[in-house]
């Protein structure tokens, strides 16, 4: 399982990318051994993350990161701060 941490910095989000299965490498055991751990590491610290896409599908998983960048960008919080005149009370001066 590959596993990979995003943080989008600059969206204030997280994004955990895993793949479903294994390709096969041309690694030699110590190299894939210690991949398997790092993931394993990663995983154990999925809950700390926004958003998870699991891999299975290259295209698929591209569609969600943008979907994931989009919904972010979309956030109450970052559409208040740009456009502030929108959010204003009715009778605010």
């Amino acid at each position: 399982m590959a596993v990979r941490a995003l943080k989008l910095a600059a969206l204030a989000a997280s994004c955990l990318l895993a793949a479903a299965g294994c390709a096969t490498l041309p690694d030699s055991d110590a190299v894939i051994q210690r991949r398997l751990a790092a993931a394993e590491d990663e995983m154990s610290h999925a809950v700390e993350f926004d958003y998870a896409i699991i891999n299975n599908e290259f295209d698929e998983a591209r569609r969600d990161l943008a979907a994931v960048i989009r919904a972010a960008r979309l956030s109450l919080a970052r559409q208040s701060a740009r456009h502030p005149e929108l959010f204003r009370p009715p009778n605010a001066a």
